[in-house]
C-alpha cells in the first residue's frame, strides 16, 4: 500500500513534466507502426486459414486486431482514453508474445516485433498508471467543459 502511495505522490509531483507527452506520442506512433506492419506482413500468416471450417476466430482476429491497434495508437498519441487503450494494448502485446510461433531461428523482422512488443508493454503499463497527462486532448476537453460549466453557472446566478 505504501508503494502505491509513493508512486501516486511521484506522479502528482511530476505531472507538469514535458517529456511525458512526447513519450506518449512515441508510444502511439510505435503502436501505429505495429498495426500497419501487421497489416503488411501479417497477411501472409492469415492465408493458411481454412475458410471452409466453422472456426472463424483466427480470421476475425486477423481482421480486427490491426484496426483496434491503429485506433489505440491514434487515441494514445492524441491523449484520449489513454489508460483504457494502454491496458488494451498491454494485454494484446502480452497475448502476441505468448501465442506467437516459437521457432529456433527468428527472422530479423520477427525479432524486431518481439522487441517492439516488449517496449509497448512497458510503456503501456506506465501510461496505464500515468494517464494522459497535462498536454492531451482529454485534458483540453476537461478544461473546456469546466470553462463552459463555469460560464453557464455564472450567468445563471446573475
Amino acid at each position: 500500500m505504501e508503494i502505491v502511495k509513493n508512486l501516486t505522490n511521484w506522479r502528482n509531483s511530476n505531472k507538469d513534466n514535458r517529456i511525458m507527452p512526447l513519450l506518449r506520442i512515441v508510444l502511439g506512433v510505435m503502436i501505429l507502426f505495429k498495426g500497419f506492419s501487421f497489416i503488411l506482413q501479417g497477411g501472409a500468416e492469415m492465408e493458411g486459414i481454412d475458410m471452409s471450417s466453422n472456426d472463424y476466430m483466427p480470421m476475425l482476429f486477423g481482421q480486427w486486431i490491426p484496426v483496434l491497434e491503429i485506433a489505440a495508437g491514434i487515441l494514445i498519441g492524441i491523449g484520449l482514453i489513454t489508460r483504457i487503450c494502454s491496458v488494451f494494448q498491454m494485454l494484446l502485446s502480452i497475448a502476441v508474445l505468448l501465442f506467437s510461433k516459437d521457432s529456433a531461428v527468428l527472422s530479423s523482422f520477427q525479432q524486431s516485433q518481439y522487441v517492439l512488443s516488449i517496449v509497448i508493454i512497458l510503456l503501456s503499463a506506465f501510461f496505464a498508471f500515468w494517464g494522459s497527462g497535462m498536454f492531451s486532448a482529454e485534458n483540453a476537453l476537461k478544461k473546456e467543459n469546466k470553462r463552459e460549466e463555469d460560464h453557464f453557472w455564472h450567468r445563471e446566478t446573475k
